[in-house]
C-alpha cells in the first residue's frame, strides 16, 4: 500500500478478515490448519505499538490458512478525532489493491477466448498503434529523441508492468504527474487516450517500472467486454462473489463505516488526509473516473473473500471466474 494510504488496513499473513456482513469463511482453531495460538498473539501487540507512535490510527488484521480463518481482530479507532473505535465492517480506500481486482476482471476474459496475451494492445485500443519511446525518458517528450518501438505493446506488457508507461517517478515524472492530474470531465477512455500520447520511457517488454498499466488493463476490460469497468467487476466479481462493499467510490457512508484516511506527517505521524464522513471525497466528489489502478473502497471481508477465491484458482462456494471459452 502507498505510503500515503496510511488509514487502518493492515495486510497480515494471507490478509484480512471476515465480518458479520455476507459470507465468512469458516473458522478453525489454529492449531488445526498448522498455526500457532502463541505466535498468533503476537499481532495484536505490534499492531497497537504502532497506534501508540501514531503511525496509524488503527487497523483490521486476520489470518487464514487452508480457507479457514484463525485470527480475525479490530484495532484502534477509524477515526481519531471523533474517537471511533476500529468496526469489523469498516469501509477502507483500498489504493493499489484495486490492480489485482482488475488483472483478474482482465484474465476472466482471456480465460473465456476474448484475446491472447501477445495480442497488440492497439487492436483494442487505437490511440497505442504508434507509441514513442523517449531516450531521455522525457514524458513532454521536449528534450532527447523520440524513437519508434521495437515491437508493439502487447496485453501481457500491460499486465506485467513492462509496457514502458511514462510514470510519476521515473523520467520527467513531474511533467507525468501534471499532465495525467487533469482530471475534469474525465472517463476512463479519455483518460487512457491522454496516457497513451506520452512517450514511454523504456522499448516494451525490455524492463519492469510500476506505472498505471493497470488503468489500460481496466480500459482493456471495457472495450473487450462491451461494458463499464465498475459494471462489470459488479456483475461477474463482486455479486456473485458476495463482496457488497466493493465498489467505486460510494453514495451515501453506509452508516458511517468509511474509515477517515491519514497520511504520514512530521516524523511520519498520523495526518488526516480525507474524512470518514460524507466530505471525503469518496462520497461528495465527483464519481465518473473509474479508474483499473486505484480507487475503490472495500471491507477486510470482501477484500478475504477476493483473495481466498484466487487462491483456489478462481472458484469459491460455487462461484467461479470464467465462464465457457468462446471462439474469436
Amino acid at each position: 500500500m502507498h505510503k500515503a494510504m496510511r488509514t487502518t488496513l493492515l495486510l497480515t499473513g494471507l490478509t484480512l478478515a471476515a465480518s458479520a456482513f455476507g459470507a465468512a469463511l469458516p473458522t478453525a482453531a489454529p492449531e488445526t490448519v498448522g498455526m500457532s495460538s502463541e505466535r498468533l498473539a503476537r499481532i495484536a501487540p505490534v499492531i497497537q505499538s504502532y497506534i501508540d507512535r501514531q503511525l496509524i490510527a488503527g487497523a483490521v488484521t486476520a489470518v487464514a490458512r487452508n480457507g479457514q480463518l484463525v485470527h480475525w481482530q479490530t484495532h484502534g479507532q477509524m477515526d481519531v478525532a471523533a474517537g471511533k473505535p476500529m468496526r469489523e465492517d469498516a469501509i477502507f480506500r483500498i489504493a493499489s489493491m484495486t490492480k489485482p481486482i482488475t488483472s483478474v476482471a482482465l484474465m476472466m476474459l482471456w480465460e473465456e477466448g476474448g484475446f491472447q496475451l501477445r495480442d497488440p494492445v492497439a487492436k483494442f485500443l487505437p490511440e497505442f498503434a504508434e507509441p514513442m519511446v523517449s531516450t531521455t525518458r522525457d514524458a513532454s517528450g521536449a528534450t532527447g529523441e523520440l524513437v519508434a518501438v521495437d515491437r508493439p505493446i502487447q496485453v501481457r506488457d500491460m499486465l506485467t508492468h513492462t509496457a514502458g508507461l511514462a510514470n510519476n517517478y521515473i523520467g520527467n515524472a513531474e511533467h507525468y504527474r501534471s499532465f495525467m492530474s487533469q482530471r475534469a470531465g474525465l472517463d476512463l477512455a479519455s483518460y487512457i487516450k491522454r496516457l497513451a500520447s506520452l512517450p514511454l520511457n523504456y522499448q516494451p517488454g525490455t524492463a519492469w517500472e510500476y506505472s498505471a498499466a493497470t488503468d489500460v488493463v481496466g480500459r482493456l476490460v471495457e472495450v473487450i467486454s462491451g461494458m463499464s469497468l465498475d459494471a462489470f467487476l459488479k456483475q461477474r466479481l463482486f455479486e456473485p462473489l458476495g463482496m457488497p462493499d466493493s465498489h467505486f467510490f460510494m453514495d451515501d457512508d453506509k452508516g458511517g463505516r468509511l474509515a477517515a484516511q491519514y497520511a504520514p506527517g512530521e516524523d511520519n505521524e498520523i495526518v488526516l488526509q480525507d474524512p470518514g464522513s460524507n466530505d471525503s471525497r469518496w462520497i461528495s466528489g465527483p464519481k465518473i473516473l473509474y479508474r483499473g489502478a486505484g480507487g475503490m473502497v472495500s471491507t477486510a471481508h470482501d477484500y478475504l473473500r477476493f483473495q481466498q477465491m484466487v487462491l483456489n484458482g478462481g472458484v469459491l462456494e460455487g462461484f467461479a471466474c470464467s465462464r465457457p471459452r468462446r471462439s474469436r
